[in-house]
């Protein structure tokens, strides 16, 4: 993946390119899921891009490209009640069974865990648990195991598939 393919799924507003942050195969070894991260104060982006080893297509977890500005970032997603910047997580880790992309983030005073298929498809991730209760962890790190946990952003989940 070219340096400018991390910047496919940002609108052109945004002032700052993604940058890859790293990468994971998916448990089948038939994808790659990269991620990378355009910092900024006002609108920040995490974004995933699944990357097909075979044909080498890559396909974002989540395009933004098609927002007309800042204004609509902060709005609901089409289809959607949650606001397209939950879909820009804090971080994110594989399932443990590594075929999903799990993404923790603030959901307006709500913890958040949000699911999508991989590869991916054409809906926007799911909300597949909640929690009122933050770590508030600075640490972003993730990790997986093959018995269900999920350690993400200082939380340690257990996944039940």
């Amino acid at each position: 993946m070219p340096p400018d393919g991390f910047n496919a799924a940002l609108p052109a507003w945004q002032e700052f390119p993604a940058y890859p942050t790293g990468v994971s195969w998916t448990a089948d070894g038939q994808g790659v899921l990269a991620i990378a991260q355009s910092p900024s104060t006002h609108t920040p982006f995490t974004l995933f891009y699944y990357v097909d080893v075979e044909s080498g297509s890559v396909t974002p977890v989540v395009d933004f490209s098609g927002l007309a500005d800042s204004e609509s970032y902060f709005e609901p997603a089409p289809g959607s009640d949650i606001i397209f910047r939950y879909f820009s997580p804090w971080t994110g880790s594989l399932s443990p069974q590594g075929d999903k992309l799990l993404m923790v983030n603030d959901l307006g005073g709500v913890l958040g865990l949000l699911t999508a298929p991989l590869p991916p498809v054409e809906t926007l991730p799911v909300v597949s648990a909640t929690s009122e209760e933050s770590t508030m962890s600075v640490a972003s790190r993730s990790s997986r195991s093959e018995d269900g946990k999920v350690l993400v952003y200082g939380l340690l989940l257990t996944v039940q598939e």
